[in-house]
């Protein structure tokens, strides 16, 4: 696959759940005649937001966007539907890259604790860290899931796996 290829399949694939939910509410709201007193404008509207949130995540991410804000990377997390505790602030392309390595690390949901030069993860079980860790050191072959190294134009971060397996380390 070529690089605009996996960021294209990794964008789309994000969006699909809040667009899906969003398009399938408004489908329900034609068929059924009380959908606006059941709750219906708020499924729609936190569709909507979840949308939004992770359209301008992605947009700052690659680079599309000026000044990040410091609520960029949190409003994103909410998205998720793994809990992920994000400590520290994401203001630089690199801190929003290293934040979503994070993500694509813990399935089960962790911790991310984000300084300026790293970034701490912590969770009960990790994905993909073998593949993540050669793309870093040797540059493996790009996939899905190891595509938000790009963010790191100049110089990939490093990943040190500690002993108990239950911290890594992303230095950048």
């Amino acid at each position: 696959m070529t690089l605009s290829a996996h960021l294209i399949t990794y964008l789309v694939h994000d969006i699909v759940s809040p667009l899906t939910a969003l398009t399938s509410t408004l489908d329900l709201a034609q068929m059924e005649d009380d959908f606006w007193e059941t709750g219906g404008e708020e499924i729609i509207q936190k569709s909507a937001q979840s949308l939004k949130d992770r359209v301008r995540f992605f947009r700052t991410l690659w680079g599309l966007e000026g000044t990040i804000e410091d609520t960029v990377a949190p409003n994103y997390l909410k998205t998720l539907s793994v809990p992920i505790t994000l400590k520290g602030t994401a203001t630089t392309q690199k801190q929003l890259g290293a934040v979503l390595l994070g993500i694509q690390l813990l399935p089960l949901g962790g911790t991310l604790t984000l300084t300026e030069t790293s970034l701490k993860i912590q969770g009960r079980q990790f994905k993909n860290v073998s593949e993540i860790q050669k793309l870093l050191t040797t540059g493996g072959e790009l996939t899905l899931q190891t595509a938000p190294v790009l963010a790191f134009k100049e110089k990939a971060p490093t990943a040190t796996l500690t002993q108990d397996k239950e911290t890594l380390i992303l230095s950048f």
